[in-house]
């Protein structure tokens, strides 16, 4: 969790290390918990939220977050990244 009280912004993730990609249910039960970390007023906060995930994620987990501004990370995407750094 990172929060930009100025900005209004806040940064709720989770991280999953998994054998398989994340599914649908991990992202609803993960949306409705992190909906209690957001100060209230909620319409007050941008919010974004960050998966991490070994194997990536499913088709039906990514539509679950549909209308959310999310970040969808793997290791895959970590590796280019430090590679290239």
């Amino acid at each position: 969790m990172a929060v930009n009280e100025d900005d209004h912004a806040i940064l709720l993730g989770e991280c999953k290390w998994l054998n398989e990609p994340v599914r649908k249910n991990t992202v609803l039960d993960f949306l409705t918990r992190a909906k209690h970390a957001i100060p209230e007023p909620y319409d007050r906060w941008q919010v974004t939220y960050a998966f991490f995930s070994r194997l990536g994620f499913t088709d039906e987990a990514r539509a679950a977050a549909s209308g959310q501004h999310c970040l969808w990370v793997t290791m895959d995407d970590i590796d280019s990244l430090l590679r290239n750094v």
